[in-house]
């Protein structure tokens, strides 16, 4: 932003390089085309740029000025601009009727005789000083508006805070002063005035839906159980349970619950997508789980289809579920099992040896394939026998360099684990290993630890 453009003919130049340094020696900033610009369009837009971050016009008066094209251009920018014009003569003109119609009516300040340079500038720099904060602030919000106008109204360009504050402040405290405002500063302000009003609201309603999403993720992970409330005083089986959503909340699920006396229920899943889609699937997953097991006793894999039909009944959103479900017979340490697309779980035995995966049971995720005829699989666990599950964000999550932790790591951490182990310390070192990982880095997806120890029959 300069202090003064000066407008002028060719052959006015020497009076001009004389008004420039002295304002210059006065700590003035100018700006002069001193080297010509031609009259096309690319030209005219530097000219017209300079005018536009000018706080004053002066218009040096000659007779090469009245007739000029360019001087006549320059002069229509500023009016359009509502610059303060100040007007200086250097040159006798003899027909007044050759001057501008917008400078005929102001009062010249007049160079006619060199001995008048000092004190002529002493009366410009107080024409150029005159309300000097109004100018300024007239001249920046000018810029600003101009740019925002130009580059399609972007709310990006608009005012805010203080600087909105400050230009209805300077606005409404604006009349009589020179130069007055323009329309377009003015709807710039109310525009950005606007916008701040709806950003306001977006803000005040973002705020309440955090809100009510943030008490949505307190109730869904009030309806995951904790195993020692579920399992007070049960001795044949330890469950360790953790679930961790990428956000506030989370599509993965687990569950745990008794089909009766002997026979308990365990479920883990993770529903695709994520947020309120992926949280009221899951919701619902669990529900009919538990319902249907509860309300409809028979095996894991009839448990399996029903649920596989209630949840394609109604998935406009087209999602999908993996899951596993299994029911142990803590008696025995039967362990009968389907599995829909879900992690392959692990089998830590008692004694140190080759960690083991448990395959079979294997279907596609449900509400993938209609009316899936689910398989159950089974296995016999042995006393202090675990079987581990995690969801895919525990092996998918990635640390600062966007290296994965993946499967081999969870193995080599599985299988360096002393044995026999209870089910919380495998849970808790997985659930350390990974945030060692990915220390710190933002969580991609949600991660869920599920860990089934049985003890015997008749543990110690």
């Amino acid at each position: 932003m300069t202090d003064v453009f000066i407008s002028y003919s060719r052959e006015d130049s020497n009076f001009v390089r004389l008004l420039d340094r002295e304002l210059r020696s006065r700590g003035r900033e100018t700006w002069v085309d001193w080297e010509g610009i031609r009259p096309a369009e690319e030209f005219m837009a530097a000219i017209f740029s300079a005018i536009e971050s000018a706080q004053a016009f002066v218009f040096v008066i000659s007779p090469a000025s009245a007739a000029s094209d360019i001087c006549a251009r320059e002069l229509a920018h500023a009016l359009d601009c509502r610059k303060r014009l100040i007007p200086v003569v250097c040159r006798e003109v003899h027909h007044p009727a050759s001057i501008p119609p917008a400078l005929r009516t102001l009062n010249w300040i007049s160079f006619l005789k060199e001995s008048q340079l000092r004190s002529a500038c002493d009366k410009l720099l107080s024409a150029l000083d005159t309300d000097l904060a109004w100018v300024r602030t007239h001249t920046r919000l000018l810029a600003r508006a101009l740019e925002w106008d130009r580059r399609d109204r972007n709310v990006n360009l608009m005012l805010r805070g203080d600087d909105l504050a400050g230009a209805e402040q300077a606005l409404a405290e604006s009349a009589g002063k020179d130069p007055p405002a323009v329309a377009l500063q003015r709807e710039y302000v109310l525009a950005s005035r606007e916008e701040a009003r709806q950003n306001d609201r977006r803000q005040e309603a973002a705020t309440r839906l955090s809100g009510e999403i943030e008490a949505a993720g307190r109730v869904q992970r009030g309806t995951l159980p904790t195993p020692r409330v579920a399992f007070p005083d049960e001795k044949r089986f330890t469950i360790y349970a953790r679930s961790e959503a990428a956000r506030m909340l989370g599509g993965d699920l687990y569950d745990f619950f008794r089909l009766d006396e002997n026979r308990v229920m365990f479920l883990i899943g993770d529903v695709s997508g994520k947020g309120a889609p992926a949280s009221l699937l899951m919701a619902v997953c669990k529900a009919f789980f538990k319902s249907i097991a509860l309300r409809q006793p028979g095996t894991v894999a009839e448990v399996m289809r029903a649920v596989d039909r209630e949840l394609a009944r109604d998935n406009q959103e087209a999602l999908f579920v993996t899951a596993f479900a299994g029911i142990l017979d803590a008696r025995s340490g039967h362990f009968e099992y389907c599995n829909a697309g879900f992690e392959v779980p692990y089998v830590l035995s008692a004694v140190k040896g080759p960690l083991r995966r448990l395959g079979g049971g294997e279907g596609p995720p449900l509400c993938v394939l209609d009316a899936f005829e689910y398989k159950a699989a089974s296995y016999a666990m042995r006393p202090e026998e675990t079987l581990c599950f995690t969801t895919d964000g525990v092996t998918e999550a990635s640390n600062a360099a966007g290296a994965l932790y993946g499967h081999e790591r969870l193995q080599a951490l599985l299988a360096g684990l002393h044995r026999p182990i209870d089910a919380e310390r495998i849970g808790d070192a997985i659930h350390r290993g990974v945030s060692a990982f990915t220390a710190g880095s933002e969580r991609a997806d949600d991660q869920t630890i599920l860990v089934v120890r049985w003890n015997g029959s008749q543990p110690q």
